[in-house]
């Protein structure tokens, strides 16, 4: 349980780290991608629905991998990174929402087996939806329960109000 300070138990503590590395992550993936755009789209031309096409007609039909690479770090790497900070701060919104897009990264970074990769992309969307999953995981242990239940009752309901 949290100290009557209201510091982060070490679950919450881990959480936050843990969701600092899936920024981290995801912004790895981005500069992977712009730098192994190549090597992407030879991946994709290897595939069953590309065979036999001309590099220039695989590579437009292909995902537009840098344009999706680069919002979603800015997006989801922008708002994990928020959620970072507040969870420490027992933000209830930042637990709701670094779950929301922790399970949305893990269930992306299982995609990738679905799909023509490298295998470097394939470690990384593995290593991706593990570290995801283990954010859940700790904000939602007994300890992080007991700290958010604790903050929640120390808060005024409505300040502005």
């Amino acid at each position: 349980m949290a100290n009557p300070a209201g510091e982060a138990p070490p679950s919450v503590r881990t959480a936050s780290v843990l969701l600092w590395v899936l920024v981290g992550l995801i912004a790895v993936r981005t500069l992977t991608t712009i730098v192994l755009f190549d090597d992407l789209i030879d991946a994709y031309a290897e595939g069953d629905a590309s065979a036999g096409l001309p590099r220039d007609a695989v590579e437009d039909a292909a995902p537009a991998y840098v344009s999706t690479a680069v919002f979603t770090f800015v997006v989801l790497g922008g708002l994990l990174a928020l959620c970072a900070v507040y969870v420490r701060r027992a933000a209830g919104w930042a637990r709701i929402v670094a779950t929301m897009f922790a399970s949305l990264a893990a269930l992306a970074g299982l995609l990738v087996l679905l799909q023509p990769s490298t295998p470097l992309f394939t470690v990384l969307g593995l290593l991706n939806a593990a570290v995801a999953v283990a954010v859940v995981v700790q904000l939602y242990s007994r300890s992080a329960n007991d700290f958010f239940r604790a903050q929640r009752g120390r808060r005024p309901s409505r300040p502005y109000a």
